[in-house]
Formats: C-alpha cells, sequence, structure tokens
C-alpha cells in the first residue's frame, strides 16, 4: 500500500497481484485501485471480496469502508466500520492510524466510533 501512496500504482498493483492470499490480494487490488483514481476496477476487486466474504463479515466491512474511504463515499464506509465494530472485529484498534480512513477523521460519525472505541485519530 505505501507504494500506492507514493504514486507508484503500477508498482503497488503489481505487489498486489502476487499477494498469494485471495481475500488479501483483493483487498490489496481494490484498495491500490481506488488511491489511484480507477473506480470501476476497485469496486469489481471490493465485490469480488464481497463473494469471498459475505457482505456481513467484519472484516469485509473494515475492507469495504477503507476503499470507499478513497473512492468519497465517507458516509457509507462509517456505516460499515459501525457495523464491523457492533461485530468487535480485533483489527479496528488500527481504525485511528490507518491511512486510507483518514478523510474520515473530522467526521462526526467517524469521532463517535474512535471515542467509543477509546482511540484518539492519528493527525492526517
Amino acid at each position: 500500500m505505501s507504494l500506492a501512496f507514493a504514486g507508484d500504482i503500477d508498482g503497488a498493483s503489481q505487489t498486489a497481484a502476487t499477494t498469494p492470499e485471495e481475500r488479501t490480494r483483493l483487498e490489496a487490488a481494490a484498495a491500490v485501485a481506488a488511491i489511484g483514481g480507477n473506480r470501476d476496477e476497485a469496486l469489481r476487486a471490493l465485490q469480488r471480496l464481497q463473494q469471498c466474504y459475505g457482505a456481513e463479515h467484519p472484516a469485509y466491512c473494515f475492507a469495504a469502508a477503507r476503499v470507499l474511504t478513497a473512492l468519497g463515499e465517507h458516509e457509507r464506509a462509517i456505516e460499515l466500520l459501525q457495523r464491523a465494530y457492533s461485530s468487535r472485529l480485533p483489527s479496528l484498534i488500527y481504525l485511528a492510524v490507518e491511512p486510507l480512513l483518514a478523510p474520515l477523521y473530522h467526521k462526526p460519525g467517524f469521532q463517535q466510533l474512535a471515542a467509543n472505541m477509546k482511540l484518539t485519530p492519528a493527525r492526517p
């Protein structure tokens, strides 16, 4: 993911494509596509990830929230994070330091979720 944040979308895409575990590969591909501005590709990868996990699986909700945030769908992303929180997804401990979620830090729904978890979002 750091390659994508550095602007090397092609390198990030190649790295994502070589990830052996399918769910991780799809999540990375969706995130890289979203960061790179390829909405259609991001949504296709997200749809395949949903088929692997199921739409209500907390891990899918967290992954989808990250991708949707990068696509600018902030309210939908917060709803998915709240679902993951309701399921007590352990990965949510990274909520306040996840770079893909930084655009949500100032949103009231995100702030409430972080407060419920006793987390303080990092400064973007």
